[in-house]
């Protein structure tokens, strides 16, 4: 996905850049032979003259491991009245798709209906993406215009897009209103390079950053999306009337994103706190609120300490379940549409021993859980996150 050019949760950069590089490198690894993801990035800022600001940025990881069909257990399939297991079957899609060096996906083959077995339903893959952004930053007088352009490719998923942004300071650059727009095209290969469906997002945004005092500072944005085309998962399926059918989602989403940030320095302590909470809503029935706190504290000269939690609860989609019945429209069983919810915390340790350069490691536990009482817990990770950053100023 090309999360560089999303306009949610975004933040007004600084209006003065400095002449910076910077490299780091994460590893995100779920527990239980489920999904890892690796790789380093990069980003580079340099002035270009006393008005105009240059940032490039740019990823390259790999994705690979075992991930949910969407099917459930063998176990707990549930034939509707009437039917018997030889009632079952398999209707090929785009969830049936395979590459080479990855497994078949359960929609490819038979799944067992009577059985013991409550193992959940997984298949293998392995991806690699590269990313990279360019933004351009012009000041004059008490605006400041960002223009950025960004791509991404992976095996499968191509995406190219672009933000358009404009920021004007008032009450002596204590208030600063920014608005912008964002456009992002993606093709998806759903059977074959040959066979591919497109999807087009657009999402505006209106935010205010306030100084409230000399110790605090407050951010609020909004961002108001539409999404349209291919909105499904090529690789999940669900289960309808024991017949086992690729993803099938809306082909539109409206979406609507409250952020909002407190940023508060704690002189007695040497420290700063920083406090978000961010308000989610689509079309599709998703009502999301997610909470963070985060504490840096000042280790001597040289060092700070970050610690940090983040929470996150959502509704489940309005076309998500374990199994189906009847004649839905749509239906998926991706459990990341189910009623869920997500706790992640962990620290971070940054070293400043001069004013050039700066290094930081950070270490972070997520966990997930389904709040339906029907999903299986299986569905959901437990993973780790190490990183690995180094900045240089010159």
């Amino acid at each position: 996905m090309l999360f560089a050019v999303l306009l949610q949760v975004l933040q007004l950069r600084r209006a003065d850049a400095e002449d910076r590089v910077g490299f780091k490198f994460q590893y995100y690894g779920e527990e239980h032979d489920r999904v890892t993801n690796w790789g380093p990035s990069f980003f580079f800022e340099k002035d270009l003259s006393s008005r105009l600001q240059l940032k490039i940025e740019g990823v390259y990881d790999v994705i690979s491991g075992a991930s949910p069909t969407g099917l459930p257990a063998p176990s707990q399939i549930r034939l509707a009245p009437g039917a018997s297991a030889s009632s079952f079957s398999v209707v090929s899609g785009p969830s049936s798709r395979s590459t080479p060096g990855t497994t078949a996906t359960a929609a490819s083959r038979p799944a067992r209906v009577i059985s013991t077995d409550t193992t959940l339903p997984t298949m293998w893959f392995y991806d690699a993406r590269l990313a990279m952004d360019g933004e351009l930053r012009f000041r004059t007088g008490d605006y400041l215009f960002t223009g950025q352009l960004a791509f991404s490719t992976e095996q499968d998923y191509n995406s190219i897009g672009t933000t358009l942004k404009v920021a004007k300071e008032f009450n002596q650059k204590n208030t600063v209103v920014s608005t912008g727009v964002a456009y992002i095209h993606d093709d998806v290969d759903i059977l074959s390079p040959s066979s591919s469906e497109e999807k087009e997002t657009v999402q505006v945004l209106l935010g205010v950053t306030q100084v409230l005092d000399p110790k605090t500072v407050l951010n609020v944005n909004f961002v108001a999306g539409f999404a349209s085309g291919y909105l499904s998962d090529p690789y999940k399926s669900a289960l309808v009337n024991n017949s086992v059918l690729p993803d099938t989602r809306p082909d539109s989403k409206d979406l609507q994103i409250l952020y909002t940030s407190l940023t508060r320095a704690v002189d007695s302590l040497n420290a700063s706190v920083e406090a978000s909470y961010r308000l989610y809503h689509d079309s599709n029935g998703v009502n999301a609120h997610t909470a963070s706190l985060a504490w840096y504290q000042k280790i001597g000269r040289d060092f700070v300490l970050r610690p940090g939690i983040r929470y996150h609860q959502q509704d489940a989609a309005d076309f998500y379940a374990v199994q189906f019945n009847g004649n839905p429209e749509y239906y998926s069983a991706d459990y990341r549409l189910s009623n869920s919810a997500s706790l992640s915390y962990g620290m971070k340790v940054i070293w400043t021993p001069n004013e050039k350069w700066s290094a930081d490691v950070g270490y972070e536990r997520y966990n997930m859980w389904g709040r339906d009482g029907l999903t299986s817990s299986q569905a959901y990770p437990t993973a780790n996150i190490v990183s690995v950053g180094v900045n240089f100023r010159f």
